[in-house]
């Protein structure tokens, strides 16, 4: 009888405790006509490797300031790196001349404004802040 007690308390005990993921968006202007990217395509834009979506529209890439929660979760999850890993690898490309990194804004908030006015812009949000003024092409966590 205790052990029948027991059970059902421990699933609900992991299930309040199981913790929460969040959910990130990378989006773009709704009017690109681009409805997905895979993670090598924003692999490819965020490291230099291409100037352009794969519409071959010119694109621009922008990050999240230095030190945000989210753009660790997005160089993880999406560039398979670490923040000092790309640092060291900006850094042979701004030498060689080769790239540059993404120019980075403050929030969530300045990333939407420059995706809204400016159609080659792509960038990462958490995606509690989407809505009908931008459009996602993928999600991670």
């Amino acid at each position: 009888m205790r052990s029948g007690i027991i059970r059902p308390l421990l699933l609900i005990l992991m299930l309040v405790v199981a913790p929460v993921r969040a959910e990130y968006a990378v989006i773009v202007n709704p009017q690109l006509e681009i409805e997905h990217l895979d993670k090598i395509d924003i692999q490819n834009i965020y490291l230099a490797k291409t100037g352009s979506f794969p519409n071959g529209e010119w694109v621009i890439p922008v990050d999240h300031k230095k030190g945000a929660p989210l753009r660790n979760a997005f160089y993880e999850s999406v560039l398979e790196r670490t923040e000092a890993q790309l640092k060291s690898y900006f850094s042979r490309l701004v030498f060689t001349g080769k790239g540059s990194p993404p120019r980075t804004l403050e929030d969530d908030d300045s990333i939407k404004k420059q995706v809204q006015t400016n159609k080659s812009v792509i960038g990462y949000v958490d995606s509690k802040s989407v809505d009908n003024t931008v459009k996602v092409v993928f999600t991670f966590e």
